[in-house]
């Protein structure tokens, strides 16, 4: 009986591998995919934060007029500033509406710049430039600190 049983061992062992060979070549292994299905992709890069938006101005000066009257009140603002933080820089944009504007836009900023310088502003604390912005009505100067 012992050569029958070992024939038929002998027999059903190709089968039998044959068989475990497909069963087992159709299984998937598991790994880290199966429970988290991103995970071996690359990463996306985080989204790039939106520009913060400008400081507000300290001062915002409209030459909707011939000759507005801003010295005293831009004096009293940047003494003030010098007063809380001596090294304070002046940032002054002159902004006007189309570029045709733009030389008497650059003469509005050398004013609102001069006013500051004589009010205690060092040469170096002050940053001019110019700006269009289509949505202006008028050339605006603004004064803005760093």
């Amino acid at each position: 009986m012992q050569t029958h049983a070992r024939r038929t061992a002998r027999l059903l062992a190709p089968a039998v591998l044959a068989l475990l060979a497909v069963v087992l070549g159709a299984c998937h292994l598991i790994d880290q995919r199966d429970f988290t299905p991103g995970a071996g992709k690359k990463p996306q890069p985080p989204a790039a934060p939106l520009p913060a938006p400008p400081a507000p101005a300290l001062v915002t000066i409209r030459f909707d007029t011939p000759t507005p009257a801003y010295g005293i009140p831009l004096a009293r603002a940047v003494a003030r500033a010098l007063a809380v933080k001596p090294n304070v820089t002046f940032l002054i944009e002159a902004a006007t509406a189309n570029a045709g504007q733009t030389p008497a836009a650059i003469a509005a900023g050398q004013d609102v710049a001069r006013v500051v310088r004589a009010s205690g502003a060092a040469r170096g604390q002050i940053e001019q430039s110019v700006a269009i912005d289509p949505a202006l009505t008028a050339t605006e100067v603004r004064v803005r600190l760093r």
